[in-house]
C-alpha cells in the first residue's frame, strides 16, 4: 500500500494560526485546512486518510497566493483552489453546498440540508459542518442556525464570529 504524502504551510492570520495541508502528487489540492495546531489538523485528516507521510516541502505558489489574497481581503481567493476531501456522497454535497455560499451571506442548516438530496436531513448537515476538514476553503463558518444564532464552530464561536465579520457580516 502505497502512502500519500502530505506537504504543509502555515500562516499567521487575525483569527489564529492556518495550517494547510496539500497532497504532494497533486500539489495545487488543498486535503486539510484549519486553525490551531498542525498536530490537532494531522489528527483529524488521520481519521479519513488513514496512510499518509508528512514531508517537508512548500506549498504551491497557487495555495500561497490565495492566502495572502484571502488576507488581504478577497474574500473569494479560494473559489478555484482544488480541494480532497474523504466523506459519504452526502457530506460531500453540503462541503458543495457550502462552497456555493458566496461571502457575505450566511445560510442556516436546515438551508444547506436543502441544497442536497436529503432535504430533511438537517442534523445530518450539521454533522458535515462538524466533520470538515477544509476550514475556511470550505466555509462551515457561513453556516448558522435558524434562528440566526451563530452555533457550533470546530475553532469556536469567536473565530467564527470573525471570519463572518471580516466577510462583511455584522453580528
Amino acid at each position: 500500500m502505497e502512502l500519500n504524502t502530505l506537504i504543509s504551510g502555515t500562516f499567521k492570520t487575525p483569527f489564529g494560526k492556518l495550517t494547510i495541508l496539500a497532497d504532494r502528487n497533486q500539489p495545487e489540492t488543498v486535503v486539510g485546512a484549519g486553525f490551531g495546531a498542525t498536530s490537532d489538523l494531522l489528527d483529524r485528516v488521520e481519521i479519513t486518510r488513514s496512510s499518509f507521510l508528512l514531508s517537508n516541502g512548500k506549498l504551491s505558489k497557487v495555495i500561497t497566493a490565495a492566502v495572502e489574497s484571502w488576507l488581504d481581503g478577497n474574500h473569494q481567493a479560494f473559489v478555484k483552489i482544488e480541494v480532497d476531501q474523504i466523506g459519504t456522497a452526502f457530506r460531500q454535497e453540503c462541503w458543495e453546498a457550502m462552497r456555493q455560499t458566496k461571502p457575505g451571506q450566511t445560510i442556516s442548516y436546515s438551508e444547506l440540508a436543502k441544497q442536497t438530496s436529503s432535504p430533511a436531513a438537517v442534523r445530518a448537515a450539521a454533522t458535515a459542518c462538524a466533520q470538515n476538514l477544509i476550514a475556511p476553503l470550505i466555509p462551515c463558518h457561513r453556516i448558522i442556525k435558524n434562528d440566526g444564532s451563530l452555533g457550533r464552530y470546530g475553532y469556536g464561536e469567536s473565530v467564527k464570529k470573525q471570519l463572518l465579520e471580516f466577510e462583511g457580516i455584522s453580528l
